[in-house]
């Protein structure tokens, strides 16, 4: 665990989020508590609520930077199933030949054979999974 990481993103979304409250007897709310003081608490309440945002707009963010590797996984598979299933040309059956980007500006070529029926993914956060082409299809579409 990093020491950068937000207790948000340790817990689920409505324990992290302050209830809202409607205040419908502004004067019972009020009651004998001084005007800096009711101040001071609906300002730590609207402060819960900036942090809230402030996490969701920075997952947004990241979701956005990953959304072009995750469609190019996507393309990737698609095409592995499309060899498998048969629909390619009869003489591409044999083997297909593609590159892969191994970091930013560095490919391989490799030659994958029409048998291939599984494929590993990157999870992140050191976690690589091995799943069947049709499984990973489906998460990548998720």
């Amino acid at each position: 665990m990093s020491s950068e990481e937000d207790p948000s993103e340790r817990k689920p979304l409505r324990q992290v989020i302050p209830q809202a409250t409607f205040i419908q007897d502004v004067k019972g709310f009020v009651g004998a508590r001084s005007v800096d003081d009711v101040i001071r608490e609906l300002q730590e309440f609207m402060q819960k609520y900036k942090y809230v945002e402030q996490q969701i707009q920075k997952k947004k963010a990241k979701l956005l930077m990953k959304e072009p590797d995750i469609k190019r996984c996507l393309d990737a598979i698609n095409l592995l199933i499309a060899k498998r299933d048969g629909d390619g040309d009869e003489s591409d059956a044999a083997s297909t030949t593609i590159d892969f980007a191994l970091s930013d500006n560095i490919y391989a070529r490799a030659k994958l054979s029409s048998s291939i029926n599984s494929v590993n993914l990157w999870l992140g956060a050191g976690v690589m999974l091995e799943y069947p082409l049709d499984e990973a299809q489906s998460l990548l579409v998720s």
